[in-house]
């Protein structure tokens, strides 16, 4: 009983956070487009959720194997190509501008802006960290497929007496 107890807090603060970060997006371009300093990235930074896609099709096709399966591998190349290499360019050219960005504000003595900048910087970092620690759980899961699939099945001496005769 506390085990499920246990589970289904992990699981409603997991959807909680999922939701929170999935919607960091929303917030960095409302801020952008509130401080009128809004910048190309805030945009560009929704294609990195392309990879979004391919989850839930892989997620909605569970009980259709090849479906499920084409979909689960097309969710690993994008997710290395948007969120791992795109999203890692737009990072840092965003982080390139944020001096540019504090230093508008700061000229209009506009402390809102730099705050809301603050706020970028941080949502952004966590953007990175979660798809670092996303892509290792990426990696084990398909070495472990792929160890599972090449790994022949353990036969006993006996097993192979009898395929032999």
């Amino acid at each position: 009983m506390l085990s499920q107890i246990g589970t289904q807090s992990f699981q409603h603060t997991e959807k909680n956070l999922t939701f929170i970060i999935h919607n960091k997006l929303n917030y960095m371009s409302f801020a952008g487009v509130y401080t009128h300093i809004a910048h190309a990235t805030h945009f560009l930074m929704l294609a990195e959720e392309l990879s979004t896609i391919s989850l839930n099709l892989k997620t909605i096709y569970h009980e259709r194997p090849r479906i499920h399966d084409f979909f689960a591998r097309l969710f690993v190349v994008t997710f290395f190509l948007s969120r791992l290499i795109y999203g890692t360019i737009i990072c840092s050219y965003s982080f390139r501008a944020i001096p540019k960005f504090i230093q508008m504000a700061s000229d209009l003595g506009d402390t809102t802006s730099i705050v809301i900048v603050i706020i970028e910087i941080i949502l952004f970092l966590v953007s990175r960290i979660l798809n670092l620690y996303w892509t290792v759980l990426i990696v084990r899961k398909v070495s472990a497929s792929f160890r599972s699939k090449k790994l022949p099945p353990a036969t006993s001496n006996e097993e192979l007496r009898k395929k032999a005769l």
